[in-house]
């Protein structure tokens, strides 16, 4: 097995190869199963890790799920985007799009769930004073 250290080192070059904007993970689990809405909940093919990062270009937040069943790979920027727990699956929703994420461990979704919404607001407040800036 792995050490922690020789994994996040591991992850790390994945990712930079992977976006080359990368610059630092902030969450990831090990993992998910992702689901999409329409008219109800659709199970898709995605499985795998989660990751979310910081990128050294706009924008600057992004959720990945690197799936394990086609190399395929599922992202989103975040920044606003509404993030709340329904049951046992972690929605994820603005105005293009209704996601789901399931996990196995409970308290994995809840850091999930405050990991998202800190960067949601952190980014609103951001926005907000540029906002102000530019009055």
């Amino acid at each position: 097995m792995l050490s922690r250290q020789v994994q996040s080192s591991i992850l790390q070059r994945v990712l930079q190869r992977y976006d080359p904007s990368f610059h630092s993970t902030i969450y990831t689990s090990s993992h998910v199963a992702l689901y999409k809405y329409t008219t109800k909940w659709d199970r898709t093919s995605t499985e795998g890790n989660i990751i979310i990062y910081r990128r050294t270009t706009l924008p600057s937040t992004k959720l990945v799920i690197f799936n394990k069943k086609d190399r395929g790979v599922f992202e989103v920027y975040l920044g606003g985007i509404e993030v709340d727990m329904v049951r046992d699956i972690i929605v994820f929703k603005n105005e293009a799009f209704c996601y789901g994420i399931w996990m196995v461990v409970e308290r994995e979704r809840e850091v999930l769930v405050e990991v998202v919404k800190r960067i949601e607001e952190r980014m609103e407040k951001s926005r907000k004073l540029l906002d102000k800036i530019r009055e």
